[in-house]
């Protein structure tokens, strides 16, 4: 900060050639003024000449302005300690009554008013200050601060001196480690040691000479009058710029003398061969799409339609204007009638060919909107069916003329005669050419059946109470859950369903097991079924049970002597079923409730079934879990499934060129772009790109394991490697190992002190344990009532690297004061208005209400937040904990909440709405800010773009599964720059398995041994860790060439290599892999 210019001024104000050379960053927690604790400062300025021209800070924590008093609590430093003490940081001996007597303390009464004398006795500092909180100020925009001006008279003959005293850098030490704290000085110590070998006795500096009890106890004394600091040789003088102590220099110096401490040991032992970050982001960069492990690549992408096909599916809304809607497809311009609901022309195309399909896999990017192209294909269909149900009855009674007669043929410019009172409908179906005709007799008869994830069964809620469907003739939504946030108007009792569909059936056979054994029918016109559409959980099977039926219940019934081997079977007339995020796993096994549905409703009306994910093929990489489906989707291309998945294994085995193209072949005559519906966000519709999602580099931010931790870590890796199956490859057989060896390497990755309690069986992180303590709990958001986690969190967060990460990325949200738009277009074109409260689901939106918005005051545009999602129950509890009840991070406003399987319908919701709020986070209002999820709970289907910052503390082990988590906060319409990490230990041997995975890549040495390099198959050198980065390949022919014979693709650039942080290749696809 440089000096003010200009002529001096009287002494009741601040002089203009004044400095800043203190800004405490932490500030009395009594302090109400500012907002945010970064919203405070200390600033003392003055004119002495050893300042120079640099700004000085202090060590920056508010405890090191603490001190006991006579009962051994802390304190704040009264206003004569404080003086005293920024006097020492001057290198003034107060002692020295040659500078005593000539230096004048002024206060200011407010942050533009005048300095006030403050005399230089204790009762004179009273007067002046009465208070040590009332000092401070605050600022029309918020910020506090406490000023002080110092003056020396005839102070400027001094010349520099070379380097601060060494009581200066003792009590420098001192600071670093009790103002700091221990969390951040060992692992600075612990980080130089885990670059070389030898033992830790060796290998451990002495401690730093500290200052004498008699120094340090000057800081604790109870009076309030602080002793004089001892004598120097001789007075102080003036220091050059590059000589004041500011915290940088001061660290690196610190650093520095660790480093020279070091030097002994170091030139005479060898280097470690620890995998380096240069290795890892070396794998990191041959992450691709689109390979043998991630068939979701392969899967073809939809053609752009072209102007003619556009013009058609238009034309079933007469009043759309074809040629306007394509100027904007990103903008949301077409709305359904007699609904809120408004889609892209992308949404509506798929919509539009989704109904006339015969089922197959909708498999649209993260964030392009599958969630309201669903919703829209059901509303077409019913507004289809309605108007269908209306033209029929209407031909059959004295209205008939309200519409072309039954028999008129298909003629050019033909129009119902009551089409304009229905403006925004459909075309009629009276219309024997319109696109209303056409669909009919295409569309599946029945009704409309959404099965979803309960993880977000909340946020479907949410967009079918926005869209505010108002005409039960056409869209009568039905939401069945027990949560008590679904609205009331999306409620329905569903035996008033069961009783209105009149199911009859009878029976070739004399024993009937199942609903295969019978042939249904319904007595209701299945054209009036198709406005009711039921949205329902994957694993509740209330539907499932409601739509049971007696024999005597059936009309016609079976003959009397028919056997029926269960007391009821499932029947109800649906004709088109979606399943979303069908690659979650359970999904696709033909004895979960999702499949079994589905089959039932393929065989009682031959319904079609899409299933709805961004990678439908799963994330592991097996063809072997969608033979089922596929029965159900195209019975013809059923029978080639187990010829596709093995013919996959003998590729991905066997490794040949010749394999890889016959996998190829039959794989893309199977999946065509008849059975897949995919736009990327790559993709162009109508000459337009379809997204502007973000493309960003996930960064790659790589750590050790302590020095310290390392022999417990070890013991936990070997006893893991026990346990783990040896005729697989490393990822297979982690994969095949007991859980609790993968729960317990991803512990000890985030905690590494938690390996030894591990190890003598005192702490228990497997997920099955913990998910029962949690479920045993009476409130189940209430994790800290656990009595082990009571016990543990604090042991556990000792010196760990991956923690330290962590609050660096919450410090960086912190700095950003970037706000976002008031209003901003969310997701698949969701509006996403920015709200002061969360929404009321429970209310049917109003006109009045919709018409509100909320006052700009009331948000806080720039506050940041941040998802951590870990991949174990274990891992989020344990951080949240530590988040929770650490008192060295609560300065940091981190406001945690977390999201888990275990809780129930109401507290997912609750906490959803909290964490989508922007409230200002008022005193006694406090929003949460950093959303702690497991993978399982939130890493799919959840809309998060309210969070541009997301950590993931351990790497995926599939590129699918990177995408899917990602994409909950990088999607369509986020309005800030998106901030992604991934927290890797470069020896944690799940760390170093998940990462060659990403990369295809498989290990040759043992990842288990922490100290051990990394060598990679197909690597021409010998060792691939330290520096190399695994650049060659052997003679054999590998993944990397076979693509490269295969499919033209650009290789992947090589990344910059950096020690501590790395990116990775961006998690948008496109046809060719990352891009």
């Amino acid at each position: 900060m440089t000096a003010a210019s200009g002529p001096s001024v009287q002494w009741n104000h601040m002089p203009e050639d004044r400095e800043v050379f203190e800004i405490f960053r932490r500030l009395p927690l009594q302090n109400h003024c500012a907002i945010t604790i970064d919203q405070c400062t200390y600033v003392v300025t003055s004119n002495h000449t050893n300042l120079g021209l640099a700004e000085v800070r202090y060590w920056g924590r508010f405890s090191d302005f603490l001190r006991k008093d006579d009962n051994g609590n802390l304190r704040i430093l009264s206003l004569a300690e404080f003086i005293t003490r920024a006097l020492y940081e001057m290198r003034i001996q107060t002692h020295d009554t040659k500078i005593h007597n000539h230096y004048r303390v002024f206060t200011s009464n407010g942050l533009e008013g005048k300095w006030t004398h403050m005399p230089r006795h204790e009762h004179g500092y009273r007067r002046a200050i009465r208070s040590y909180d009332k000092a401070w100020h605050s600022d029309p925009a918020r910020n506090s601060a406490m000023r002080f001006h110092f003056h020396f008279d005839n102070m400027h003959t001094h010349s520099p001196t070379s380097e601060p005293s060494a009581q200066v850098v003792h009590l420098l030490h001192h600071r670093l480690r009790h103002g700091y704290g221990d969390r951040f000085l060992d692992p600075v110590i612990d980080g130089i040691q885990s670059d070389y070998s030898g033992s830790e006795a060796s290998s451990r500096p002495s401690s730093p000479t500290h200052p004498s009890p008699g120094d340090l106890a000057r800081l604790d004394r109870s009076r309030d009058v602080v002793t004089p600091w001892p004598k120097s040789g001789s007075p102080p003088r003036q220091r050059p710029r590059s000589q004041l102590p500011t915290p940088t220099r001061t660290l690196g110096k610190n650093i520095s003398d660790l480093n020279h401490r070091f030097h002994a040991v170091v030139s005479t032992s060898h280097r470690s061969h620890s995998i380096s970050a240069a290795a890892l982001t070396s794998l990191a960069a041959q992450i691709k799409q689109g390979d043998l492990h991630n068939l979701n690549g392969w899967l073809p992408v939809s053609p752009s339609p072209s102007m003619d096909e556009w013009t058609r599916c238009c034309s079933i809304f007469p009043h759309l204007q074809t040629h306007a809607l394509a100027q904007d497809i990103k903008a949301r311009s077409i709305r359904f009638p007699w609904s809120r609901l408004y889609l892209t022309p992308l949404q509506f195309y798929s919509a539009y060919l989704t109904i006339q399909g015969k089922g197959g896999f909708l498999s649209h990017d993260m964030g392009l909107g599958k969630t309201h192209t669903v919703l829209a294909a059901c509303a077409l269909k019913g507004l289809i069916a309605a108007s269908k149900a209306r033209v029929v009855g209407d031909w059959g009674s004295p209205f008939a003329n309200r519409h072309l007669p039954r028999a008129t043929g298909p003629r050019h410019g033909l129009q119902c005669p009551s089409q304009a009172q229905r403006a925004g409908d459909v075309i009629c179906y009276c219309v024997p050419t319109g696109m209303t005709r056409r669909l009919a007799d295409v569309v599946k008869p029945g009704a409309s059946l959404i099965q979803v994830p309960i993880a977000t069964m909340a946020a479907w809620a949410q967009a079918i109470n926005a869209a505010d469907f108002k005409a039960p003739a056409a869209y009568n939504f039905v939401i069945v859950s027990q949560s008590s946030e679904i609205p009331p108007h999306l409620r329905r009792d569903l035996d008033t369903f069961r009783r209105a569909f009149r199911m009859g059936a009878t029976a070739a056979r004399r024993t009937v097991k199942n609903s295969y054994d019978l042939t249904w029918q319904s007595h209701a016109a299945l054209e009036c079924l198709g406005n009711d559409i039921f949205v329902i959980s994957h694993g509740d099977e209330t539907f499932f049970k409601t739509f049971q039926h007696k024999p005597t219940d059936l009309n016609p019934r079976p003959p009397l002597d028919t056997v029926f081997e269960r007391s009821t079977v499932y029947g109800a007339p649906i004709g088109l079923t979606f399943i979303d995020e069908a690659h979650l796993p359970g999904v696709y096994d033909s004895n979960r409730t999702p499949m079994v549905m589905a089959m039932c409703h393929k065989w009682i009306l031959n319904a079609d079934l899409w299933l709805v994910s961004s990678t439908p093929l799963g994330t592991k990489g097996g063809l072997e879990s969608l033979v089922f489906p596929m029965r159900l989707v195209d019975a013809h291309l059923h029978t080639k499934m187990p010829q596709l998945a093995d013919c996959h294994k003998d590729a991905v085995y066997k490794k040949t060129a010749e394999k890889m193209q016959d996998f190829l072949a039959m794989f893309r005559d199977m999946f065509t772009t008849k059975l897949v519906l995919r736009f990327l966000h790559s993709s162009t519709f109508l000459g337009q790109a379809v997204s502007s999602i973000q493309h960003v580099r996930p960064r790659l931010v790589v750590a050790a394991t302590p020095r310290g931790q390392r022999a417990a870590v070890q013991t936990l890796a070997t006893r893991s490697k026990e346990s783990v199956p040896t005729h697989y490859g490393h990822a297979d057989s982690l994969a095949h190992a007991p859980s609790v060896v993968r729960d317990e390497l991803y512990f000890v990755s985030l905690f590494p002190a938690a390996a030894r309690l591990i190890n003598d069986g005192k702490m228990h992180v497997r997920d099955k344990d913990v998910r029962t303590k949690i479920r045993a709990l009476e409130d189940r958001t209430h994790v800290l009532a656990i009595d082990e986690v009571l016990q543990h969190w604090r042991h556990v967060g000792r010196h760990s690297p991956k923690l330290h990460l962590i609050l660096s990325e919450v410090e960086r949200a912190n700095a950003d004061r970037r706000e976002r738009p008031a209003a901003t277009t969310g997701g698949g074109g969701v509006v996403v208005v920015v709200s002061s409260a969360p929404p009321d689901l429970t209310r049917r939106p109003s006109s009045s209400s919709r018409k509100q918005r909320p006052a700009a005051e009331d948000n806080n545009l720039a506050l940041k937040k941040l998802v951590i999602l870990t991949p174990t129950v274990a891992t989020a509890v344990y951080l949240y904990a530590w988040l929770r009840l650490e008192p060295s991070v609560q300065v940091h406003n981190i406001n945690p909440v977390l999201y888990h399987e275990d809780l129930s319908r109401n507290a997912r919701a609750r906490i959803e709405q909290d964490f989508q709020s922007l409230d200002r986070n008022r005193p006694g209002k406090r929003t949460a800010r950093t959303l702690i999820a497991t993978m399982a709970a939130a890493a799919t289907g959840m809309n998060l773009q309210v969070a541009n910052y997301q950590i993931l503390t351990s790497p995926c082990p599939s590129a699918a599964e990177l995408g899917q988590a990602f994409a909950r906060t990088n999607r369509a319409g986020q309005p800030l720059p998106v901030h992604h990490s991934i927290l890797v230990l470069d020896d944690s041997p799940i760390d170093r398995i998940n990462m060659a995975c990403l990369a295809q890549r498989e290990i040759k040495s043992d990842p288990y041994a922490l100290d051990a390099g990394l060598e990679m198959k197909g690597d021409g050198q010998s060792d691939a860790s330290s520096g190399s980065g695994g650049g060659g390949h052997g003679n054999g022919l590998s993944h990397e060439d076979i693509y490269k014979i295969l499919r033209r693709r650009a290789d992947g650039r090589d990344m910059e290599e950096r020690a501590d942080s790395a990116a990775l290749p961006p998690h948008a696809y496109s046809e060719g892999g990352w891009i």
